[in-house]
């Protein structure tokens, strides 16, 4: 990959994403309230699987695949001369 002037990043990692999820926030499965999302059955599955996917954004080998690099700012644009997940662009331009 061709050297950039990047400036900072905004990926985070497997680990941040599931520490960002240990925030207190109140969630029930079924009529049980969950003390930690990322440790019940039926929803750290699916956790483990984002957090496999941040951990690739910041892997050199998948970084082309899983991010793009913001040179310029655009209206809507998160902040130009950093590295963003190309997920993030697909969700907003799909919402």
């Amino acid at each position: 990959m061709e050297a950039t002037s990047e400036v900072g990043s905004a990926l985070r990692n497997g680990d941040d994403f599931r520490a960002s999820l240990q925030d207190g926030r109140v969630v029930y499965v079924g009529d049980e309230q969950v003390s930690d999302v990322t440790l019940e059955p039926s929803l750290g599955p699916g956790i483990n699987v984002m957090a496999e996917m941040f951990d690739d954004q910041t892997n050199p080998a998948y970084e082309e695949a899983t991010t793009y690099f913001d040179e310029i700012w655009v209206r809507g644009s998160p902040a130009p001369g950093r590295r963003h997940g190309r997920w993030r662009s697909c969700s907003a331009a799909a919402g």
